[in-house]
C-alpha cells in the first residue's frame, strides 16, 4: 500500500515537473504576488481612525490605557459608551 502511494506521488511529481504552467502557478506566482502585493500600499498612511471604546471596567488602569491608545497618532478615541446599546 505504501509503496503505491510512492509510486502515485513520484508519477505525479515528473508529471508536474514537465508541465511548465503548473510550475509557474506554484512558484512564480506566489514570488511576484509576494512582491508586488506590498506595493500597493507602500503610500497608505492611517492617521485619526475613530474608534469607540467600551469600558465595562471603568478603572484607573483601563483609564490610562485608553490614554495611552488614544494620545497615537492613528487612533482617535470619539466616544467611550456605557454599554451596547
Amino acid at each position: 500500500m505504501l509503496k503505491a502511494i510512492i509510486n502515485i506521488f513520484s508519477r505525479e511529481l515528473k508529471s508536474v515537473a514537465k508541465d511548465v504552467n503548473i510550475i509557474s502557478l506554484i512558484i512564480l506566482a506566489p514570488v511576484f504576488y509576494s512582491l508586488f502585493y506590498g506595493s500597493m500600499y507602500i503610500n497608505k498612511v492611517e492617521r485619526e481612525l475613530p474608534v469607540v471604546v467600551l469600558d465595562n471596567d471603568r478603572s484607573e488602569t483601563s483609564k490610562s490605557l485608553l490614554r495611552r491608545i488614544n494620545a497615537h497618532q492613528i487612533i482617535d478615541i470619539i466616544e467611550n459608551v456605557p454599554d451596547y446599546k
